[in-house]
C-alpha cells in the first residue's frame, strides 16, 4: 500500500520538473519507464476517482469501475 508521503514525493518529483529533466536526459529505457509510470498513474487515478465517487455517493447509482481492455 502506498502512503500519503510516497504520493507527495511523487507529486513533488513531477511538480519540480525533475521528471521532465530525467526524461530529457534519460536513455530510451528510462524514457519508456517514465512514460509507463505516468500511464499507470493515470489509470490508478481513474480507479481512485471511481472508488471515491462510490464511497461518497453510496447507495446512489453510479457506473462501475473501468475495466482493462
Amino acid at each position: 500500500m502506498l502512503t500519503v508521503n510516497e504520493l507527495t514525493e511523487l507529486e513533488n518529483y513531477i511538480r519540480s520538473g525533475e521528471l521532465e529533466a530525467d526524461f530529457k536526459d534519460g536513455c530510451e529505457n528510462d524514457r519508456f519507464y517514465l512514460l509507463e509510470l505516468l500511464e499507470k498513474l493515470m489509470d490508478v487515478a481513474e480507479l481512485a476517482d471511481a472508488a471515491a465517487t462510490r464511497l461518497i455517493f453510496k447507495g446512489l447509482p453510479v457506473p462501475p469501475p473501468p475495466t482493462d481492455n
